[in-house]
């Protein structure tokens, strides 16, 4: 027995940052694009639970794959059942700290992979339930695509989204907390007037100019003031003209592009600044299965 998944990246193609919430949480308002830049995640029946990564080190004890799991494992219990233990190998591709939500997609492909593949029955909504206890915005990569996400992240809503142009990821050097975005946003940031109701008409209509003129991010103004790095990046990219703009709290930028040319355009424009630049296209579920195999005997 064995299944093995794809987990897509995620970018923001545009945030807003509401406010505060009084139980710590910001509340946001999202729209969200599932993209072709994934990890692998493999799950088969071991006799105990292990976990291990290529391409990236990540600590084996606390990362999100092991907080889903604990939190699966929690919830099953109430139900009677006792968890499978399980091998999860990962192949690492989506950078870590870069607004591209990688923890987030792998604990998800993870949950839904265990569902799958011991018929565990859970629904979507409580594949929900349990990984939002992981990360407010696991909840979207259950659905992928395109999502207006609002509330924590917690609240999804899928839109239909016919973009269909290559995305250029580029990646800085340097690396963003979340919680250090959302400390400085606090401290320096201020709502902005966003109305998503053009950006979801725009995806429906396939409209790139349209999408364009509704990009918009709260972190990007923080962020891009607190570092050197990520500025010279943004400058460059400012430069050339296409739509772009940091994804989530960054420090990854995407670009939409409208040709191989100005894919190849991006990457010249960024050429010494960084080495990580990912030609990506939009893709319309946040997890893929690659393939299943169960025992018949």
């Amino acid at each position: 027995m064995k299944i093995v998944l794809r987990a897509f990246a995620k970018i923001n193609l545009s945030i807003n940052i509401l406010g505060k919430r009084t139980d710590g949480y910001h509340e946001i308002e999202s729209i969200i694009h599932s993209i072709s830049l994934y990890d692998s995640i493999s799950i088969s029946p071991s006799s105990r639970f292990r976990i291990q990564f290529a391409g990236i080190n990540l600590p084996l004890d606390k990362n999100t794959i092991v907080e889903a799991y604990k939190y699966l494992k929690e919830y099953l219990e109430v139900k009677g059942i006792k968890i499978p233990q399980v091998t999860v190998s990962v192949e690492k591709r989506i950078p870590e700290e870069a607004g591209l939500g990688g923890g987030s997609a792998d604990a998800a492909a993870f949950l839904h992979g265990m569902n799958r593949l011991f018929s565990l029955g859970l629904s979507r909504k409580e594949l929900e339930v349990i990984g939002e206890k992981v990360g407010t915005d696991v909840p979207f990569f259950f659905y992928g695509g395109a999502c207006l996400v609002c509330g924590r992240g917690e609240k999804v809503f899928p839109v239909v989204s016919r973009l269909n142009s290559p995305i250029v990821i580029v990646l800085p050097r340097a690396r963003i907390s979340t919680d250090w975005a959302y400390r400085k946003w606090d401290e320096r940031g201020k709502p902005e007037t966003m109305c998503l109701s053009d950006i979801i008409n725009s995806l429906k209509a396939g409209d790139l100019r349209g999408i364009a003129r509704s990009i918009k991010n709260s972190f990007l103004n923080v962020v891009v003031s607190e570092n050197e790095e990520i500025n010279l990046i943004y400058q460059r990219l400012k430069s050339i003209g296409l739509p772009f703009s940091l994804t989530g709290s960054g420090s990854a930028f995407f670009v939409i592009c409208d040709s191989g040319n100005e894919v190849e355009r991006v990457a010249r424009a960024v050429d010494g600044l960084t080495d990580e630049v990912y030609e990506t296209f939009p893709v319309f579920s946040g997890i893929r299965e690659e393939y299943s195999c169960k025992s018949v005997r």
